[in-house]
């Protein structure tokens, strides 16, 4: 059949065998009698790394068999993309056609082999293909979206801003659009120039039906395993995140995803609370909430908790950096606010309420960006008092004072971090007081302080989450109205929802003209009874 040594050797795949013999000097165009060569039986077989031996001795890429295939044709029929990226490198011809007509492109789309499709089209025309999706993503235009995705076999499309397609969909709004493409295989954490992720972008845009979907869909409902798919080196320092009351927190791996593990060490006391945690965090699905991926051992004496990686850190330890390191502006008070106030009210609307939030309580990441954790306290509705709820400094006096607290509860821990935001210092920091002192002094009134510097809105703000009265603190709802109001200026005025009233900067303006009424009318009269003005 005219085999030669060297034909044998690449149609078997001995890669040595090969090099030796061209080494020697064998031809390494020699056909056999169907004039297939070395390189075209390589091809055949999907033998990359010897196409590749044969490539790097300048074999010819373009000859022809008695079919009138190239190696590239070759290669595109079987649905070969490593190998066409060889052979095009080595500037095989892309437009021959073989007997039948067809060109290395045509059977590549007509056998449906979509990756050597992408690599044989002009790259014109996939220049166009991604500019036509990109701008059918901004307009909305979804159904020629679905049709030009179908043309690219890698639909990653970053524009000069380093956004990908999922960032466009949610700078342009486009809800039905962003399901199309969390459809596909697209990078849901790819960072755009400012370090963001879609949902990212979506949080810090007051896109939170887009930052929901996009959570549903790159978060799956939490896992209870019995396998053993985590990985702790307990022996490496760097891993040991911290210690709650119920157990350590390690770094690890599960399922190939760097992961946070926290470990119970159950009781009788907590055993109750680990079981509460789990319920809230399957319950409160949010973007705002760190996600609890897995769940293992859930029946033994040490269960572990798969959760979200947060790299770097929790609020308080930031707030405590940026002390030392002014110029440090990786989270804005705004954004920090914004993000805790919407957490709150997914964990509100959800029917819960936290228990135990404070600055602790907040973790920050790089890839996650901020989310409220530790939700070993949270409860439904309104609850009983119980001795260890929440830490001090961060506690509504209510829950010391009252046999039952609610939502508002959260609303005046939130109140604390947003001291803590504006201050950098931990709330009482300069206080010096004994615990059950402090604990009287704040249910008679005693309130962490902001700064000078701190915005007469802020304060405002503030002042309404730290009232005495539960029923004067704004919902968390409310707080996000008024935040968005604040940063996005959605709305034309400046108010905060009160659970009792409504106070608005056009109230003040009202009273103001109200006693300058009052007062001329005073005057007017008094100088009217005393014969000075007449009438």
């Amino acid at each position: 059949d005219g085999a030669t040594p060297l034909f044998i050797a690449a149609y078997h795949g001995y890669a040595d065998i090969v090099s030796e013999l061209m080494d020697a000097g064998a031809n390494i165009d020699q056909a056999n009698n169907e004039l297939v060569t070395p390189l075209a039986i390589a091809v055949e077989n999907g033998l990359k790394d010897i196409v590749k031996i044969l490539v790097d001795y300048n074999a010819n890429v373009n000859t022809v068999s008695t079919k009138g295939e190239t190696t590239l044709y070759l290669a595109a029929k079987l649905g070969k993309p490593a190998i066409v990226s060889l052979l095009l490198e080595a500037n095989a011809d892309a437009d021959m056609p073989a007997n039948n007509g067809l060109t290395p492109l045509m059977i590549a789309e007509k056998n449906g082999h979509d990756e050597a499709v992408q690599l044989l089209r002009p790259q014109e025309l996939l220049a166009l293909y991604k500019t036509q999706i990109i701008n059918a993503v901004k307009a909305g235009k979804t159904n020629l979206l679905a049709f030009l995705l179908t043309k690219l076999t890698d639909p990653n499309i970053i524009d000069k801003d380093g956004n990908n397609l999922l960032h466009l969909a949610v700078l342009s709004n486009k809800p039905s659009v962003l399901q199309i493409l969390l459809e596909k295989s697209i990078d849901a954490y790819c960072l755009n120039k400012n370090n963001e992720t879609p949902l990212t972008l979506s949080i810090k845009s007051d896109k939170r039906s887009l930052a929901h979907i996009i959570h549903w869909n790159i978060t799956k409902p939490t896992q209870f395993t019995e396998c053993i798919d985590i990985e702790i080196d307990k022996n490496d320092k760097n891993n040991y995140l911290g210690r709650g009351g119920f157990g350590e927190v390690y770094k690890g791996r599960f399922k190939d995803d760097v992961v946070a593990v926290k470990t119970i060490h159950l009781n009788p006391e907590n055993a109750d609370a680990h079981l509460k945690e789990i319920d809230a965090m399957q319950q409160c699905r949010s973007p705002y909430v760190l996600h609890l991926i897995a769940v293992y051992g859930l029946n033994t004496k040490e269960p572990k908790l798969v959760l979200e990686y947060m790299d770097c850190g929790d609020l308080r330890t930031y707030l405590e950096k940026k002390k030392m390191t002014p110029a440090l502006n990786q989270y804005s008070t705004m954004e920090l606010a914004w993000v805790i106030a919407n957490g709150l009210n997914d964990i509100h609307h959800n029917g819960l309420i936290h228990r135990d939030l404070k600055s602790r309580n907040i973790l920050l990441s790089s890839k996650h960006y901020i989310k409220i954790a530790d939700l070993g306290l949270t409860r439904s509705g309104y609850n009983t008092k119980t001795k260890s709820v929440g830490t001090l400094c961060w506690t509504a006096p209510e829950v010391y004072t009252s046999t039952k607290y609610g939502s508002s509860a959260d609303i005046y821990s939130f109140g604390v971090i947003l001291t803590e935001l504006d201050t950098l210092n931990a709330p009482y920091s300069k206080v010096n007081l004994t615990y059950h002192q402090l604990i009287q002094r704040i249910c008679n009134g005693l309130r962490p302080t902001v700064s000078d510097t701190c915005p007469t809105w802020y304060k405002a703000l503030v002042d309404a989450c730290l009232a005495l009265d539960p029923a004067k603190r704004p919902s968390a709802s409310d707080i996000v109205k008024f935040l968005r109001e604040k940063h996005y200026g959605t709305t034309p005025s400046t108010s905060l929802q009160f659970k009792g009233s409504r106070v608005t900067q056009s109230t003040f303006q009202l009273s103001g003209l109200i006693l300058v009424i009052l007062v001329t009318w005073s005057v007017l009269y008094f100088l009217r009874i005393s014969g000075i003005l007449m009438v």
